[in-house]
């Protein structure tokens, strides 16, 4: 009576083993062909070395049981030629060996081949990407601060002075500025002047103009893509002086970077509609 209900057992269990495989290599089959890794990210050095590491393991275990299964075969015919008593159920029984252990394993080894295939690029495709950004950052930091610098160089050499607009207007000639004004404390503009000439330009200055009178920009505001940059910084009589450089550094600054990510964006996409 054991023996009897001990075999059910060992069928079901051979059964939701054999299912519990199925589903996840369909599982990850799936995961691979449909891109869903896509935006798979890797933070540190030792994060890609150990995907890597994880992902050779297969390699070695193939070459490893390869090796094992070429020394069985040969023992297995040397046997059958000497016609050695249970040779025949070795051979029965090295097949079922076969079938278990070495079928999954060549199917880990390709499976593994077209992750790494797939995945490697996803992996130190980012290396490029993290350092494209980290130089954007730290020139439009730098671009910043050298404006902010500039504007507290301006600042001081005004000092309390009242200027009229052709005062403004020689100091945005000399330091290529398209915009400058004197903000008295009330909010209210003192005294302008610009050097702008289409009305594209100016509607753009306008509207920049408007979100600065409102409170919405920062001290200073880069534009990385390409626009007008704004600086705000105080006099010594409580006043603000505002300015607004010339468009093209704020081209130098950020738009350079972002048609490079934009470049490396669009490769990716090639790569990965070409597999």
């Amino acid at each position: 009576m054991a023996m009897e209900k001990s075999k059910p057992d060992r069928r079901k269990t051979a059964i939701l083993t054999g299912i519990f495989v199925v589903v996840s290599f369909v599982v990850l089959f799936l995961l691979q062909t449909s891109n869903l890794w896509k935006d798979f990210s890797v933070q540190t050095a030792s994060d890609t070395l150990l995907l890597y590491a994880l992902s050779s393991l297969n390699f070695f275990a193939f070459i490893i049981f390869g090796f094992i299964f070429l020394r069985s075969v040969l023992k297995l015919v040397r046997e059958r030629r000497q016609l050695q008593l249970g040779s025949r159920i070795k051979t029965r029984l090295f097949l079922y060996f076969f079938a278990i252990s070495l079928l999954p394993i060549v199917a880990m080894a390709g499976f593994s081949y077209l992750f790494m295939n797939r995945a490697i690029e996803r992996w130190f495709s980012q290396i490029p990407e993290n350092v494209l950004t980290q130089a954007r950052d730290e020139a439009i930091a730098d671009h910043a601060a050298g404006l902010l610098r500039d504007a507290r160089a301006l600042a001081a050499a005004i000092g309390g002075r009242e200027l009229s607009e052709s005062g403004l207007r020689e100091i945005a000639e000399a330091a290529n500025l398209s915009y400058i004004e004197v903000v008295d404390a009330r909010g209210n503009v003192a005294a302008s002047a610009t050097r702008l000439g289409t009305p594209e330009r100016k509607a753009e200055l306008d509207d920049l103009l408007a979100k600065a009178k409102a409170g919405s920009l920062p001290e200073v505001y880069i534009n990385e893509s390409g626009g007008f940059d704004v600086v705000t910084t105080g006099l010594t009589d409580g006043r603000k002086l505002r300015i607004i450089p010339d468009k093209l550094s704020g081209e130098i600054a950020g738009q350079s970077f972002q048609e490079s990510l934009v470049e490396f964006d669009r490769m990716k996409e090639r790569q990965i509609t070409v597999r």
